[in-house]
Parts: C-alpha cells; sequence; structure tokens
C-alpha cells in the first residue's frame, strides 16, 4: 500500500508508452556515452557505462538511463503524462485493502525538461506495488489495465452445492495498448532475462520476461536521497509469450555492499517463479 520511487522497473512504463505512441521501433538507434545533458544538469547511466550504438531492444535490456531519457524526449510530456495516468500512475487502484496510498507522478503543467528526462528511468515518481503491478499486467494480458481484487468471490457449501455470495467482477477495464504492442514489449523484456540485468531469473524451458530497477530511498521528511540507502525491485511474467502469472519483489535498504536489484531481487523472484512453473504448465496445459 505504500508508495516507493521505483528506478528502472518504471522504464517498462515508458517503453510501453514509446510504442503506444509510434514514436520509436527496433530500427531506431540510441547514441550512449554514459552520459546525457538536459538544461544545465548532467544525468548518467548507471555507473556510467559507455554502450555505444544501441537498438530499442538493446537500451531495455541494458536499462540505459542515457537512452531512456532519449526516449522520454521523443515521447514528449503529454503523451508521457497521458499514458502513465491510463496505466493507473498517481491513482488508488481501490483494490479491496485499506490504507492505499495514490503514489505520485506531477501534474502535466509542472513537468519541466528535467522532470520528464528523470521520470522516464523511474526517478521523480512514486508508486505502490499493486498500482505498479496492475500496470505490468495490462502489458501482460495484451494491453488491457484491469482493477485488482484480494479475491474472486465468496461462496458457501449447500447440500453439496456451491452457492456464490458475492463475486469480484468490478474489473473496470480500459485498453492502454495495441496487443501487438504488448506482445512485441514482452519479447524485450524476455531479453532483459536471457541477456540483461536479470540473467539470475532465467530458468532453461520456462520464458519469463521481467524488468529489475534499483533507486535510491527518498527521504520522505527532507526531500532528497538518504544517502547509502536503497530500493531494489524485480517485476517479472511467465511465461512471457502468454502470461499466467506476475510479480514483483520490492527489498527496502538492502545491504548497502550488495543492494542491485539483480543481486537481491532477482534471485528471490528465481525461487517463486520456480515454485510456479508446475504450476503454470499446468495451466497452459
Amino acid at each position: 500500500s505504500n508508495a516507493f520511487e521505483p528506478g528502472s522497473i518504471f522504464k517498462v512504463i515508458t517503453a510501453a508508452a514509446a510504442l503506444q505512441n509510434n514514436v520509436v521501433t527496433n530500427s531506431d538507434r540510441f547514441i550512449s556515452n554514459g552520459s546525457i545533458k538536459v538544461g544545465n544538469k548532467l544525468l548518467y547511466s548507471d555507473n556510467r557505462e559507455n554502450y555505444g550504438v544501441e537498438t530499442f531492444s538493446d537500451i531495455i535490456k541494458n536499462s540505459d538511463n542515457v537512452g531512456f531519457v532519449k526516449l522520454g524526449q521523443m515521447i514528449g510530456k503529454k503523451n508521457f503524462y497521458q499514458f502513465a495516468k491510463e496505466a493507473g500512475i498517481g491513482q488508488k487502484t481501490n483494490i479491496d485493502l485499506p490504507g492505499e496510498s495514490t503514489g505520485l507522478i506531477k501534474d502535466l503543467n509542472k513537468i519541466e525538461p528535467i522532470d520528464l528526462a528523470t521520470m522516464s528511468y523511474g526517478q521523480g515518481v512514486a508508486v505502490t506495488q499493486i498500482q505498479y503491478i496492475a500496470a505490468f499486467n495490462a502489458v501482460a494480458n495484451g494491453g488491457t489495465w484491469i482493477k485488482p481484487h484480494v479475491m474472486k468471490e465468496i461462496f458457501h457449501i449447500v447440500d453439496g452445492k456451491k452457492v456464490i455470495d458475492k463475486k469480484f467482477d468490478n474489473l473496470n477495464e480500459r485498453t492502454i495498448m495495441s496487443k501487438e504492442k504488448a506482445a512485441l514489449l514482452r519479447t524485450y523484456l524476455e531479453m532483459v532475462v536471457k541477456k540483461g540485468t536479470a540473467t539470475g531469473t532465467y530458468m532453461e524451458g520456462y520464458h519469463i520476461a521481467g524488468k529489475t530497477g534499483t533507486a535510491n530511498e527518498v527521504n520522505s521528511i527532507l526531500g532528497g536521497y538518504n544517502s547509502g540507502k536503497y530500493i531494489s525491485s524485480f517485476v517479472g511474467m511467465a511465461p512471457a509469450s502468454s502470461p499466467k502469472v506476475s510479480l514483483i519483489i520490492t527489498i527496502e535498504e538492502p545491504n548497502p555492499g550488495k543492494y542491485y536489484a539483480s543481486q537481491t531481487a532477482v534471485p528471490a523472484a528465481r525461487k517463486l517463479f520456480s515454485r510456479s512453473e508446475e504450476h503454470t504448465s499446468e495451466l497452459q496445459s
């Protein structure tokens, strides 16, 4: 229910916005030398990596901040904001649980070029886990945002027969991207697990699509960030071509010597996926 700065898992939302707004294809090229200047501020890729020439798929696989700043500029703040709102960012999902935060996204008229740049890679925006996974599930299910519920139905048995007392079918469905573009994005997210920042989740024969994210912890009282404190996340879905299960793992303040999502959230996700593999195989059959 609590909001946190998502870091690079938010790049899934940015990538989805780019595809849905037809501003990028995999034939586009991004030049990344490890930094980019926006206004009078210099922004960096993680560890200032120089990736050189990249495709759209590459910037997702490499989780390249510089590439995503350029992608955000291609989308533009109006399209970026509208897609994020359609995906439920900055709004309660109204799941059947108390105390849900709204998360945070700046009003459109307050988004400056530097805000668009940092939001494109998951800084300066806040989400809850349930808010984020609802948006992520829209990529999984072919482009439809669906209101999450804790339960499917409440029922009792009378004379051996099931009697439904209440069915949770208020789904508030809305299409936020096309099936084709959602499917394409899933193939790019599968490459993150096969060859990118989430290879620790890879399991032979079990096609997982996902994204890692490591963010500095926000100081909610003083503003800015808490030095040496992080939030590490992994989001994933499987099987990538027709997902049946999705998950999000967020670890607050992991060991500062071993805080990357690839070192913390990814191994935990692999354990959960390995336990769900048999059940997911049954669902597929």
